[in-house]
């Protein structure tokens, strides 16, 4: 016995049209990714916007400020703003272990007697490491204090 399987001319043209749906439909999503991207127009582009960032010291109640660079040290903040500005400040390097210590700013020198010496502090926080080590980043505030010391 065989299994001949006799197909219509009805049927034929039925399974002709499933195909051809199905060969459009894969067709049709196949170009849907295929789509291109929108140009981009002059109008749509805005302009870089130049942003300087800065650098701030503050010694009692006056205000210096540079603009920012990179791998800079408060001690290279203090050294291009007494360059320019009517600021100074002396102290003692005491090589690459301890780094630079401030003796003096604006005529006004650590007092060992009273317990007063100048302390900085990073964004209002009292910082950790000397002027020589303490990298700067964008916007830093360096302020200034005499104070007494506590340990």
């Amino acid at each position: 016995m065989s299994n001949l399987i006799i197909i219509s001319a009805g049927q034929k043209f039925f399974m002709f049209k499933k195909l051809l749906i199905l060969f459009l439909l894969a067709f049709a999503l196949t170009g849907v990714g295929c789509a291109k991207a929108p140009e981009a127009t002059q109008q749509s582009i805005a302009p870089a916007q130049s942003v300087t960032s800065t650098l701030t010291l503050q010694v009692n109640d006056k205000s210096y400020s540079i603009p920012f660079r990179d791998h800079l040290t408060v001690y290279d903040l203090m050294l291009g703003i007494q360059n320019k500005e009517d600021f100074t400040f002396d102290g003692k390097d005491y090589g690459p272990d301890m780094g630079f210590f401030v003796q003096k700013i604006n005529e006004k020198t650590n007092d060992v007697d009273n317990n007063l010496y100048w302390v900085f502090y990073l964004n209002d926080q009292k910082a950790s490491t000397g002027i020589s080590a303490t990298y700067l980043n964008p916007n830093d505030t360096i302020t200034w204090k005499y104070e007494p010391l506590q340990f």
